[in-house]
């Protein structure tokens, strides 16, 4: 038969048709299986704190305070500037001499002094400087140049003289930092020495004084010497014999 192995058109395309509806069935059925897109986290509203802003820097802090000094003009245009250590109650300040700019006394000199009755308290020396050099001092030395009326600041083979202004500048700084030492309670109260016993008295009885004084009698006292011994008496003479 002439029809035998010629395939009608219209179940082809039925055969077509039935195998999209088949495979569209199989991966609808395969992607439910997969279950549903995991859904994007809700977005949170109103529930973060806000951002603290960021302090500022050095903000509420109290600014430090600056250290006591004085800067003190000396004759012939010279500068002694004194401050207090970080710790007021040391028994030394820092120093600071500065010369003028057409002096040259400062660069290299090592030997600084002030002279106490002949006895020198050094200048320590920390550094060198164009026209200036820095050290420390003790206190001692500074109530010196206070008090002093010939006391000089001794630069190696030169003596810087200083006014009585300068004096003054020197004493104010000294009395100011004994100020400071009392409000910390570092200042220390001068001493003050012990009273020397008085010398013992021999004891007196009181005297009445409603009572008039005794009228001299006349007598003396006896001498403290003993009194010599009364004479022996004389031996008997022996009787004579009857005859």
């Amino acid at each position: 038969d002439a029809t035998e192995g010629v395939t009608d058109p219209q179940s082809q395309g039925y055969s077509l048709s039935a195998v999209r509806v088949l495979f569209s069935l199989g991966l609808s059925g395969w992607i439910d299986t997969a279950g549903a897109p995991t859904p994007p986290p809700p977005e949170s509203v109103g529930t973060e704190a806000p951002a603290t802003p960021a302090a500022a820097p050095g903000a509420g802090v109290e600014p430090e305070a600056k250290p006591l000094s004085a800067d003190i003009h000396l004759p012939s245009h010279r500068r002694l500037y004194l401050q207090v250590s970080k710790d007021p109650a040391r028994d030394s300040v820092l120093v600071r001499l500065t010369e003028p700019r057409d002096s040259f006394a400062l660069s290299k000199c090592e030997e600084i002094a002030i002279f106490d009755n002949g006895t020198p308290i050094k200048f320590f020396v920390r550094s060198h400087g164009e026209h200036y050099v820095t050290g420390r001092l003790s206190i001692r030395a500074l109530e010196v140049l206070a008090n002093s009326a010939d006391s000089a600041i001794s630069v190696c083979a030169d003596q810087w003289q200083l006014g009585q202004p300068s004096r003054e500048g020197v004493q104010g700084f000294l009395t100011a930092r004994h100020d400071l030492l009392v409000q910390t309670g570092d200042a220390d109260a001068p001493v003050a020495p012990a009273p020397s016993p008085p010398a013992e008295a021999p004891a007196t009885p009181p005297s009445d004084p409603s009572a008039a004084p005794a009228a001299p009698t006349g007598a003396f006292p006896p001498s403290p010497e003993a009194a010599p011994a009364a004479a022996a008496p004389a031996p008997a003479k022996p009787a004579k014999p009857s005859k």
